[in-house]
């Protein structure tokens, strides 16, 4: 019988070292939670944020960029339709504001890609200010009537592997006239100001027109305009605008008399600071044309030259160009930001 004690004497002492040595190990570490998986990127989408302007944006002094003519993103037009500074807070009206509209046409679409309206429709704005502050003058006056019998929207955008683009048409039937005459005079040494600007534009016309614009990777892009219009209209603007610590310094004058035909193609390529543009016409009828404008705008050079005169056929022509210093400086300061030695 000694043998069986010895066997259990070892079963027992190979028990109590087991015990004491998962007592002397320390707990494992608890495993860390695995990290968690990043969200799957949202597919591409064509956004109009990503989008160039719209090709008929009216530019405003207080924070756009004048387009002359044909030389910038807004076509037609002296100096690409010069806006006035917005209204400043605390101005009075000269009378009670008038906006309506008129008309019961028939509507089409309805949304952004297409609208249309057949039948007499039309509306009548007018308005007038006055500001007056301690070396601040400003005012405006401005009128519109349009009467219609038929008009016609249209827009589209699309990407493809050069950028993205946009198009746009219209069609209208009508009457229309408008006038506007305004200025500010602001004597302050942090912020100057003296501007003058009127214009007044009249017809009866049936107008269709055309535009498109496709982007050129980051730093160009390529754009056009067709028009034709029949019927009668003349025009006439001028502007004179001094805003030095907007870099603006500008001149624009022009008047238009036309009774016919007239068809009109306009282009423009932009490619880094540089745009340059161009544009020919035709028409049929009686009339003549002249506008031209010059300057600084938002540290964008700027000049423009229409000039036409027809009686019974006669043909059109424009030239424009613009150079943006702004884009050249913010080029350079690039450059030299990256040609800059690392510091050790």
């Amino acid at each position: 019988m000694p043998i069986r004690r010895a066997s259990s004497l070892s079963r027992s002492s190979s028990l109590k070292q087991s015990k004491s040595l998962t007592r002397s190990q320390p707990p494992a570490p608890p495993t860390p939670p695995a990290p968690p998986t990043p969200p799957a990127p949202p597919a591409r989408q064509l956004s109009d944020k990503k989008l160039v302007q719209p090709l008929d944006t009216h530019t405003h002094a207080e924070a756009g960029s004048v387009s002359m003519g044909s030389a910038g993103m807004t076509f037609g037009g002296v100096g690409g339709d010069y806006k006035l500074p917005s209204r400043p807070a605390g101005a009075q009206d000269v009378r009670p504001p008038v906006d309506k509209s008129f008309g019961n046409p028939r509507q089409f679409g309805g949304t952004d890609a297409f609208t249309a309206k057949v039948g007499p429709h039309g509306k009548v704005e007018a308005s007038a200010y006055t500001y007056s502050a301690p070396g601040h003058y400003q005012g405006q006056a401005k009128a519109e009537l349009e009467a219609q019998v038929l008009s016609m929207k249209g827009k589209g955008t699309w990407e493809n592997r050069l950028g993205q683009g946009r198009a746009e048409g219209s069609l209208s039937v009508g009457a229309k006239a408008e006038g506007e005459v305004g200025g500010v005079l602001k004597l302050d040494r942090h912020d100057p100001r003296a501007t003058v600007h009127a214009k007044a534009e009249a017809g009866v016309v049936a107008q269709a027109e055309v535009k498109a614009q496709q982007q050129l990777g980051q730093r160009g892009h390529v754009a056009g305009k067709a028009e034709g219009k029949a019927g009668a209209w003349a025009g006439a603007q001028g502007t004179a605008a001094f805003e030095p610590k907007r870099g603006t310094a500008m001149v624009q004058v022009g008047y238009e008399a036309k009774a016919g035909a007239e068809a009109k193609a306009q282009g423009q390529v932009a490619m880094g600071p540089v745009t340059l543009a161009g544009g020919v016409g035709a028409m049929t009828g009686v009339g003549s044309e002249f506008k031209f404008g010059a300057g600084m705008h938002s540290g964008r050079f700027e000049l423009d030259a229409d000039m036409g005169c027809a009686v019974g056929c006669g043909p059109t022509c424009g030239l424009g160009a613009a150079i943006d210093f702004k884009k050249i400086g913010k080029g350079l300061s690039n450059f030299l930001h990256l040609s800059k030695p690392a510091t050790p």
